[in-house]
């Protein structure tokens, strides 16, 4: 059951809102925010992407025994737990490696790894088997729950400390960090259904 804020459906009486005119008023809401930072045949795309990942992320949040209840301030938070959040997450990652170039080997883990880093790892490492709970269960909510969460940690990490910037060694260990960042918060977003986008 999904219940829209501020209103009141009813399936007896033929008060709703359809699927499609949810995601048109995303792509609208999303437009008007995304069509002066490009072309207008770009902001276009960019906005039904981010359409379609709020509004499956918001679906796919909840287990469907439960209800939903539907608002546009959650759905299209920048700031945590939204698919524009995670989609925006992902861009950011993907910011940082075009500029770094190619992903350069590293032979061994600095000693003076941060905690932040640390937890990355860890949470990284959670990635196998949430996925395999997810499917026992039936449950993607959990994956829902598990990008959140690496969303989060990323964005409070990359606020604190610098990539490219940051000394040899340290460098190449940061690169190949936010490299793996990517990878598993890309491969999330497909189970999801979440589009990947380069720029946003």
């Amino acid at each position: 059951m999904v219940n829209l804020a501020g209103m009141k459906m009813s399936g007896r009486k033929g008060i709703y809102v359809s699927l499609d005119e949810l995601l048109n008023e995303a792509r609208d809401r999303v437009m008007e925010i995304v069509k002066g930072r490009f072309s207008l045949d770009e902001a276009g795309k960019v906005a039904e992407a981010v359409a379609v990942g709020a509004i499956r992320y918001s679906f796919l949040s909840v287990s469907p025994n439960k209800p939903l209840t539907f608002s546009w301030d959650k759905v299209l938070n920048l700031r945590q737990n939204s698919g524009p959040f995670v989609q925006y997450t992902y861009v950011r990652t993907n910011g940082i490696l075009e500029k770094a170039g190619e992903i350069p080997r590293i032979t061994q883990v600095p000693d003076n790894v941060v905690d932040e880093e640390k937890e990355l790892i860890l949470l990284l490492g959670e990635y196998p088997e949430v996925i395999a709970k997810a499917a026992q269960e039936l449950r993607l909510e959990n994956i829902i729950e598990y990008v959140n969460r690496i969303s989060l940690v990323f964005n409070s990490y990359y606020e604190k400390y610098p990539v490219l910037n940051a000394e040899p060694g340290i460098r190449e260990f940061r690169i190949n960090l936010v490299n793996a960042v990517r990878t598993v918060l890309g491969n999330a977003m497909d189970i999801l259904g979440i589009p990947k986008l380069r720029r946003m």
